[in-house]
């Protein structure tokens, strides 16, 4: 039975591995910003799928095992140890991919971050170093409609907005709380969005962004409204 658990929990190590290592990286450089963002748009709707199948896979190899000591005929006692001990197992394992992850997401999205900052210095400045004047188009906010991946500050998740009895609302989930919640407040003008939002340890916070006219990308600040600092936020599809 030791012998079997060991292998098991060597199994998932190497799973773990490969899923980690498994993200392409583009195989020739972008020429624009909005090729950038399309990369990594895919990049980390790759990452997000492999962590899916990393938790699905450890489910699946948690139940077997406790299948197997369910089924022996061992000790009521023993067995509710070594149960218990799968259940550890497998928690610190969950909580071990999920770091891997994050650690991941954050690196790629450092990596696209740099390639666009690289882009835009290599752009040609325009005349007298102003900006041209930028044209103001209006998105319906069915356009909205759907998932996105969100970065806010240090804090990595999915934003979602739906129709609801022709309303538009929103809720969010960050990886590092695993679990959805609702945003509040939620006003949006055509181009300039804002919602409130309160994390599970009670801080709240306020966040403004503009929408790109390609739909692509939301982005903006936040507002600790208990300590006044600001931090920058995106959301992208």
């Amino acid at each position: 039975m030791k012998k079997l658990y060991k292998i098991s929990t060597i199994i998932c190590a190497i799973l773990f591995l490969f899923a980690i290592l498994s993200v392409d990286l583009p195989a020739q450089t972008p020429q624009s910003v909005q090729e950038v963002d399309n990369i990594q748009s895919e990049a980390l709707s790759q990452i997000e799928n492999e962590l899916n199948m990393a938790r699905q896979d450890l489910e699946t190899r948690k139940q077997k095992e406790m299948e197997v000591i369910q089924a022996s005929e061992i000790e009521e006692k023993k067995k509710e140890n070594l149960l218990k001990k799968i259940e550890d197992k497998y928690f610190d394992l969950g909580r071990e991919l999920e770091t891997k992850f994050n650690t991941k997401r954050k690196s790629l999205i450092s990596y696209y971050t740099n390639m666009k900052e690289e882009i835009l210095a290599s752009m040609p400045k325009s005349k007298g170093g102003e900006l041209p004047e930028k044209e103001v188009i209006f998105v319906p906010p069915q356009k909205l409609i759907g998932k996105w991946q969100i970065s806010a500050d240090k804090y990595l998740g999915t934003l979602r907005f739906d129709n609801h009895k022709g309303l538009m609302i929103s809720r969010v989930w960050f990886f590092m709380y695993n679990k959805w919640d609702d945003v509040f407040n939620l006003t949006y003008d055509g181009q300039n969005l804002a919602f409130d939002y309160e994390n599970p340890y009670g801080i709240k916070l306020h966040f403004e962004g503009e929408v790109d006219p390609k739909v692509k990308e939301i982005k903006g600040q936040f507002f600790d409204l208990k300590t006044d600092q600001v931090y920058s936020w995106k959301a992208y599809r």
